[in-house]
């Protein structure tokens, strides 16, 4: 069993794929510049079938992270 931990700046950070069975987020939506980007990242990274848990400080904090994944979902149908 083995835990790691790492405190750096999520999108230039080199976090493989498919490599992790679960990721643990907890309060990190407010310190994260592109957070739709860094949620990519971080779904490339689990394994088939991992999990995922991401919990945030404020309930209507989610509304705000989902909107930041919308928006980046349309500009990339947008430009292509």
């Amino acid at each position: 069993f083995k835990v790691n931990s790492n405190n750096k700046n999520i999108l230039d950070a080199d976090i493989g794929e498919n490599k992790y069975d679960i990721i643990f987020l907890s309060g990190i939506y407010q310190h994260i510049q592109y957070p739709a980007l860094a949620l990519i990242k971080f779904i490339n990274a689990l394994k088939k079938n991992g999990l995922m848990y991401m919990g945030f400080y404020r309930s209507g904090e989610w509304k705000y992270f989902v909107i930041a994944i919308i928006r980046i979902l349309l500009e990339d149908n947008i430009q292509d």
